[in-house]
């Protein structure tokens, strides 16, 4: 039984006809081959793909319906399966969906993964920016001044060793402050001792 696709719908079908031949008439013989295995070792077989569709297509006395499913074999031969994006079925009585993925150049990666999972994504989303109200607990130049008040960098690298301590991460053009140094700098009354030393 071969599967054929509905652009108009997105879904995948399973049915002995092609469901884009609206000229299917099985009682007087005209009707779409069904796309199968053996199919694809035919076209194997064949010099050029004239020969091919022809061995596949059946000849009507008024020709309908023909010349849009032989468009839609020869699309299907030159490898362009599958519309985007990829194409979904129903599998089992539970209405389980998942994607088919048979030999389609759109379908990513992430999609052939998520047709394991059932869809769910088993990795947590972390938040890539910093809570309100929160400080990281090493901050460069710019987070630093910022967090001591300072209106400007470069007003804050000017107090760097008289009022503000110095950076504790010095590696080449790397210089990272700790927050704990900073409390201690700016309001010294309320740090108890040296929080930093156990690091």
């Amino acid at each position: 039984m071969g599967y054929f696709s509905n652009s108009t719908e997105g879904m995948l079908y399973q049915d002995q006809y092609c469901s884009r031949c609206e000229h299917d008439d099985p009682d007087n013989g005209v009707y779409c081959p069904i796309w199968n295995l053996h199919l694809l070792d035919n076209y194997k077989e064949c010099n050029n793909k004239e020969s091919y569709l022809h061995v596949l297509i059946p000849k009507t006395k008024d020709g309908c319906g023909n010349e849009r499913c032989s468009m839609f074999l020869e699309r299907r031969a030159i490898g362009d399966l599958f519309p985007s994006p990829p194409l979904r079925r129903t599998l089992g009585s539970e209405g389980i969906c998942k994607t088919t993925l048979l030999f389609s150049p759109r379908a990513s990666r992430s999609s052939f993964l998520n047709c394991f999972r059932g869809g769910e994504m088993t990795r947590t989303i972390r938040p890539s920016t910093i809570p309100a109200g929160s400080w990281p607990r090493r901050m460069p130049a710019d987070l630093a001044a910022g967090y001591c008040g300072e209106t400007t960098v470069q007003g804050f690298l000017k107090r760097v060793g008289k009022d503000y301590p110095n950076p504790r991460v010095c590696e080449g053009r790397r210089r990272l402050w700790l927050k704990d140094d900073l409390d201690v700098a700016i309001a010294p009354d309320l740090v108890p001792g040296d929080i930093a030393e156990d690091l």
